[in-house]
């Protein structure tokens, strides 16, 4: 899997926006769907371990790298659209519901 950073860079770029604010997006929603586990999400949440009993965006993608299929001789990549791997399969996550920030605004939120 590329760098944590580079991939902070890449999403950065793609969305015309900084690192750190793409940064501060992934945890809030990670707070959120952390905060608010589902029965349907519970067992993927019981599966992963947070050394600060919380999941970071840095932990959460490299646990959920490890758990993606291995694709022979190319590593997974993490795109705007979700996880890519080398032959093209899209993980792409569920999207979320509409946030006061998101709704009716198309970028809102972003710098």
């Amino acid at each position: 899997m590329r760098g944590f950073q580079e991939i902070l860079d890449i999403l950065a770029k793609e969305h015309n926006t900084t690192p750190e604010d793409v940064l501060a997006e992934m945890q809030r929603a990670l707070d959120e769907a952390y905060d608010h586990r589902t029965p349907e999400t519970q067992s993927m949440w019981d599966q992963l371990t947070f050394p600060t009993g919380r999941p970071t965006a840095a932990t959460f993608l490299q646990q959920m790298a490890k758990r993606l299929p291995p694709v022979k001789d190319e590593a997974p990549c993490i795109t705007a659209g979700g996880l890519v791997c080398a032959r093209g399969r899209t993980f792409s996550p569920s999207p979320s519901p509409p946030t006061p920030e998101t709704e009716g605004s198309p970028g809102a939120g972003h710098r």
